[in-house]
């Protein structure tokens, strides 16, 4: 009877990736985004395409939430 049990929870440790903050992540992706064009200028231009594609795809998935969203609200 003498075993103790931890309560404590445990935490895995992170990759040191995963450690950084939501904001960071965003900070750091915005200045990223920003060098890449400022740098490479026209010869990141392909990259437009993928830009392009996932903006319309979070639109598809964002403008039925909001619509289901305000008839929820309104019913």
């Amino acid at each position: 009877m003498s075993d103790v049990i931890d309560s404590a929870p445990y935490r895995m440790r992170r990759p040191f990736r995963l450690r950084m903050s939501l904001s960071t992540a965003i900070l750091l992706g915005m200045a990223l985004g920003i060098a890449t064009g400022v740098f490479l200028g026209e010869l990141a231009a392909p990259l437009g395409v993928v830009g392009t594609i996932f903006i319309k795809l979070l639109q598809m998935t964002i403008l039925p939430y909001i619509v289901v969203s305000l008839i929820g609200g309104i019913g």
